[in-house]
């Protein structure tokens, strides 16, 4: 039987991978910083945005 997921549920990944930091000085704001990132498995770049809020008023 398949489980069905929700909106806003968490989504654990059994296989962690490791990124080759491209650049870290994409740009940020209030809610975190944006970085480029090289997956070297798929050699392919790609940008995340690590939730990290500069205020803690914002953090829940």
């Amino acid at each position: 039987m398949a489980i069905v997921k929700q909106n806003g549920d968490v989504i654990p990944f059994i296989k962690q991978k490791d990124y080759i930091m491209v650049n870290n000085n994409l740009g940020g704001g209030s809610f975190g910083k944006t970085v480029l990132l090289q997956d070297p498995f798929i050699d392919e770049l790609f940008v995340a945005k690590k939730y990290e809020p500069a205020y803690d008023d914002i953090r829940e």
